[in-house]
């Protein structure tokens, strides 16, 4: 990930004091290319990564939108991942559907207009790639259920950024 998007997970971090204690967290799309926001978090917090190949910071190997923990967690986090998938929007629905309320959802993705990258931060190759546009992540926030929830983008690095807040009663 590119330090904007670190960036931006810090200041939500740091807005929602998820610094504060240990929390479980779930991180979709956790393959370690070029930097980790963990650290951002407090130290006794217990992580699961999610992706589709195996790699640093990886604990299970399967699609984002099909993970379902054992118990609810307290935070998701996917960073630089849902432009690489098309079923980004299942991969919100499923984050919703596995965090305790209250609970956190935070996103970074490549908006409109960076230049496609593949998941290795190379070239797109033949594996899909298509830009979030900030409205649709919005309505997809909303659609999920997320009680509170906003989007932002940074046109300089061509990213958009959201977070989701879950609150109330869960299933």
């Amino acid at each position: 990930m590119h330090d904007a998007a670190f960036l931006f997970v810090a200041r939500a971090v740091s807005t929602q004091r998820l610094d504060s204690r240990p929390l479980v967290a779930v991180e979709l799309g956790a393959c370690n290319v070029n930097g980790s926001v963990r650290a951002l978090f407090h130290a006794d917090t217990a992580w699961t990564g999610i992706d589709l190949r195996p790699g640093a910071g990886v604990d299970v190997v399967m699609a984002a939108e099909e993970y379902q923990p054992v118990r609810p967690v307290d935070v998701v986090v996917t960073t630089e991942t849902l432009e690489h998938a098309p079923g980004w929007r299942d991969i919100i629905v499923n984050a919703a559907g596995i965090l305790r309320a209250p609970g956190w959802l935070i996103v970074t993705a490549a908006g409109p207009g960076r230049t496609p990258h593949g998941c290795d931060g190379g070239s797109v190759g033949d594996e899909h790639y298509a830009n979030i546009d900030p409205d649709a992540l919005l309505d997809a926030l909303n659609a999920a259920g997320f009680s509170a929830s906003m989007v932002e983008t940074n046109d300089v690095a061509g990213d958009v950024y959201g977070l989701g807040i879950m609150q109330g009663a869960q299933p």
